[in-house]
């Protein structure tokens, strides 16, 4: 008879001291779960390095509708604080290829300031090219749908890839219609990018290049792993990385979980128990005064 003991593996079913009523005394030995993840990470290290992925199954098109023209704007006023970091996000971004000087442009940008302090640099595509741009259409899954399959698992992984929508190239014809104006000259996008009316239908092509693997979770760039046993767990795991290794994309490793009883996942919690809420997502709520009139 085997008994296998594992860390955090949930309550126990027998203990010690009834081993030795029933007159049991096995022989010990261990298996060290932490350092089996260790070697699978380790054999996929490349995915976590510091660059921006390709995904090499395909490039993104950008249809523009027949018997229309593109919108072009001049550059929008940028506030002289955020000029600095526009410049060196530009610049960072050039020197990443993910942006080309151009001598013609269609599309302001709209600098966005993120948490860290840095900028987003997302173009105005809104009111440019996306009113006639054919839109691919995706439907996004329910949280529902996508813990349906995964219900009754124990551990738990999650990935989350690195500037996504950035690891999809955009064909070279279709560049032209990504360019943006801004302080320091006219640039065009190489990459997809963030407020193009088609990225987010583009990007589900992570969920055709991991069709059949089972105990997957997909929901745009963020990925869940699970498994009830420490072997499943970890043979999806493998699977996975291998996916994201030969369709040429790279995960931003400090966003990544693994090997985890629960997991913070699309606003939810996910343990073997079920799909819980997060009190810090309805606090709010919970905390709001009692109205004590009509108005």
């Amino acid at each position: 008879m085997c008994i296998y003991v594992i860390k955090y593996g949930g309550p126990p079913l027998i203990g010690r001291n009834d081993l030795k009523t029933i007159n049991y005394y096995p022989i010990y030995n261990t298996v060290n779960v932490d350092e089996n993840l260790e070697n699978i990470l380790k054999n996929f290290e490349h995915l976590f390095k510091d660059e921006i992925g390709t995904f090499n199954k395909y490039q993104i098109s950008l249809n523009i509708k027949k018997g229309t023209i593109p919108k072009f704007l001049k550059p929008r006023s940028i506030p002289s604080a955020l000029k600095s970091k526009v410049a060196s996000e530009i610049d960072r971004l050039i020197d990443k290829n993910i942006l080309t000087p151009v001598n013609y442009s269609e599309c302001p940008i709209v600098p966005i300031l993120k948490p860290d302090g840095t900028v987003r640099i997302c173009g105005g595509f809104k009111i440019t090219i996306n009113p006639v741009l054919e839109g691919t259409e995706y439907p996004l899954p329910k949280i529902e749908h996508l813990y349906a399959n995964i219900n009754g698992s124990k551990y738990f992984s999650k990935i989350d890839l690195k500037d996504a929508y950035q690891q999809m190239v955009i064909k070279e014809n279709d560049r032209k219609c990504t360019t943006i104006n801004t302080h320091k000259g006219l640039f065009s996008y190489t990459r997809n990018r963030f407020g193009i009316k088609s990225s987010a239908g583009e990007f589900p092509a992570m969920e055709i290049s991991t069709t059949g693997l089972e105990g997957i979770g997909i929901f745009q760039d963020d990925i869940i792993v699970v498994g009830k046993t420490v072997a499943q767990h970890n043979n999806r795991l493998k699977k996975l990385l291998n996916v994201l290794s030969e369709v040429g994309l790279r995960v931003k490793q400090n966003k990544c979980c693994f090997f985890k009883n629960s997991i913070e996942y699309l606003g939810h919690k996910i343990d073997e128990h079920g799909l819980h809420t997060l009190t810090k997502h309805i606090n709010t709520i919970q905390s709001a005064l009692i109205p004590e009139n009509k108005c």
